[in-house]
């Protein structure tokens, strides 16, 4: 018995949809099991982020390096870090012989000692706008400190510090006033024995 061509036509057209409807099933349960597994992978990572922010929020320091305010070498874009300068945080300023910490924005302060942190007393410092016009100059007293009398303007200026008898060498450093108070500057000079020992290091 022939089955007439337009009950085969028929048929097909009824349980066509269905095939259609069940792989349309199917392909949504995956989705929802892949959207599922994002979703947990992503909770996982979260937890891990904040548990990451909060070790680093607990080994935060209060120190900060000042850029040394010099050409970088060639490959380097940004200006190198000086560990010979650092801010000190008020609470911390009496215990190495800092002076009295600010209370006005934009004033400089600090004090500057030789490796082995002695005090340098009589020792230039000179402050300079990006022009490298001379804005601010003063000495070290006795005890190695050093405080501006007025403010700066905002903007970007570099400090040098000369030892006049040349005994003792410094790096220059790179800061930006922003009518914020300005931590206390602790300036340690370059050890020169240190210095000399990387030069022969370098020559051997």
């Amino acid at each position: 018995m022939k089955i007439p061509q337009k009950l085969i036509q028929s048929l097909e057209e009824k349980f066509h949809p269905v095939e259609e409807k069940k792989e349309f099933t199917d392909d949504t349960s995956i989705l929802q099991k892949q959207l599922s597994e994002a979703i947990a992978q992503k909770e996982q990572l979260t937890k891990k982020l904040m548990h990451l922010q909060q070790n680093i929020d607990t080994k935060k320091t209060d120190y900060f390096t000042p850029t040394v305010a010099k050409a970088p070498p060639v490959g380097v874009k940004h200006k190198m870090a000086t560990q010979n300068v650092r801010h000190i945080p008020k609470s911390l300023g009496k215990s190495i012989g800092l002076p009295t910490a600010p209370e006005d924005p934009n004033v400089i302060t600090g004090i500057i000692k030789d490796p082995r942190g002695n005090p340098l007393g009589n020792i230039l410092v000179e402050i300079k706008d990006t022009e490298g016009n001379p804005v601010r100059a003063f000495k070290t007293n006795g005890l190695g400190q050093f405080a501006a009398s007025t403010p700066l303007a905002n903007g970007t200026y570099t400090i040098s510090f000369e030892d006049p008898k040349d005994q003792s060498k410094f790096d220059a450093i790179e800061f930006s006033a922003k009518g914020e108070v300005i931590l206390p500057l602790e300036v340690i000079s370059i050890d020169t024995r240190e210095e000399l020992r990387k030069t022969l290091f370098m020559k051997i």
